[in-house]
């Protein structure tokens, strides 16, 4: 059959002209067609015409595209640009090995406060909550070690970054959030020296361990010289030589001092300073004789000798004194014991004064709460070679005395207690003579 259209050629069974798309009679009607509906049933398909077909795909596809395309445009210019922190280098610019830092420093008594150096420097990593993109602005935690010859310090710094119009970073804040310290090596002499009086002044003798000040007797570095130090990071001891002389004596002895670090406090302190007991003691030249002063019997004498020594310097009598009562009763009043020593140390004197430690056990007794008890240190000026004083114990006892110096290895010395109200108490002890021991 023809199409009544085209007048092309087509098969029998066809509802379309294959060459026009022109809808064609079977059997003298149109099949598949509905009287109201020009167009073929759309669940048959056969019956689609392909030109409609056609512009209803390019339609849809057209829609997509356009979908697609607003939806990436609004991707795009929604999204913050990215912005590329800082880099490491960058950070740690300033805080390169070698380079000085300023921001440290230590104030310590037995180690060394030279300038640090930084030894290492890292990057930890943007701080919570740092921004990077368009707030331009970053900030990142570093570690940064410094040393000097005795100590490492670790601080922990928070550095702040701003961006420029010009797309440079510059650093905003340098904060220290934790700073440790750490020894790393043990004390230095040059230290030990610089604080020797005060090492001087804990010592303890070995035998008693009574505190006193040796720093009266070995007066200059001359004095001192250290034989060993065997400290470490952790501490350690450190071991001296003492010796001095006066115009009539001679002094010698040692002297251990030991040390601990103390990490609270952040430094070394110096535990435990222990003397020699010759340390403490005189021995006279031999140029100085007894013979040379008056007798030492009888006050007369005290007072004549006593005369003779008022200008002479006294540091000559920095040391113990002793006097032995084993069978002697020292005491009058109520109550009397015996076998009481009476101890003196002169710990410092010059050409005017001196100044010593009192034993008062011997005014109170031989039971054991009695035989540490001491004076405070007593200082007095002393006038034609005798002096009265005042002294008091750390317990609140409280008397009165007096001191004659006789020769340069023997002094007088007398001495009693008093009552609330000034009045005198028992006991007390007159005019005794104590050698230098």
């Amino acid at each position: 059959m023809k199409c009544p259209s085209c007048g092309k050629s087509y098969p029998d069974d066809m509802h379309f002209c294959p060459s026009c798309g022109s809808p064609l009679e079977v059997e003298g009607k149109m099949e598949g067609l509905d009287a109201g509906n020009p167009f073929p049933d759309d669940s048959d398909a056969d019956h689609i015409d392909p030109r409609h077909q056609g512009k209803r795909a390019a339609t849809i596809i057209a829609l997509l595209a356009i979908a697609v395309a607003a939806v990436v445009a609004i991707i795009i210019l929604s999204r913050k640009t990215p912005v590329t922190p800082p880099s490491d280098e960058l950070v740690l610019e300033e805080y390169q090995q070698g380079a000085s830092s300023p921001d440290v420093s230590t104030s310590s008594s037995w180690g060394s406060n030279d300038g640090y150096e930084v030894v290492s420097s890292e990057v930890k990593g943007p701080s919570e909550g740092s921004a990077e993109n368009d707030a331009q602005e970053y900030s990142t935690l570093i570690i940064v070690t410094y040393e000097n010859s005795s100590f490492r310090v670790i601080e922990e710094r928070l550095l702040g970054f701003s961006e420029g119009s010009d797309g440079t970073w510059e650093k905003t804040s340098d904060d220290v959030q934790k700073t440790s310290k750490e020894p790393i090596a043990g004390i230095t002499n040059d230290s030990v020296m610089s604080n020797i009086s005060s090492i001087l002044a804990q010592a303890q003798s070995t035998s008693s361990g009574q505190s006193m000040d040796l720093s009266s007797i070995y007066s200059s570095p001359d004095n001192i010289s250290i034989t060993s130090n065997e400290t470490t990071s952790a501490g350690g001891t450190i071991s001296f030589a003492l010796s001095s002389e006066t115009d009539t004596d001679t002094y010698s002895g040692g002297l251990l001092a030991t040390f601990s670090w103390d990490a609270e406090k952040g430094d070394w302190t110096l535990a435990t300073c222990t003397s020699t007991d010759d340390s403490w003691n005189p021995v006279p030249k031999p140029s100085t004789t007894v013979s040379d002063a008056p007798s030492t019997s009888t006050s007369t004498t005290t007072a004549e000798s006593s005369s003779s020594e008022s200008n002479s310097d006294l540091t000559s009598y920095v040391g113990s004194f002793d006097r032995f009562d084993a069978d002697e009763k020292i005491w009058d009043g109520g109550r009397s014991w015996t076998g009481t020593d009476i101890n003196v140390d002169v710990q410092d004197a010059d050409t005017n004064t001196i100044t010593f430690v009192v034993d008062v056990s011997s005014l109170y007794g031989t039971s054991p709460g009695y035989m540490e008890m001491r004076s405070k240190p007593i200082t007095v000026e002393i006038s034609s070679g005798s002096s009265d004083f005042d002294w008091e114990t750390s317990s609140g006892e409280y008397g009165t005395g007096s001191i004659s110096l006789i020769s340069p290895s023997e002094i007088e010395l007398s001495m009693t207690t008093l009552e609330s109200g000034g009045e005198r108490m028992t006991p007390e002890f007159d005019s005794k003579v104590l050698e230098r021991q």
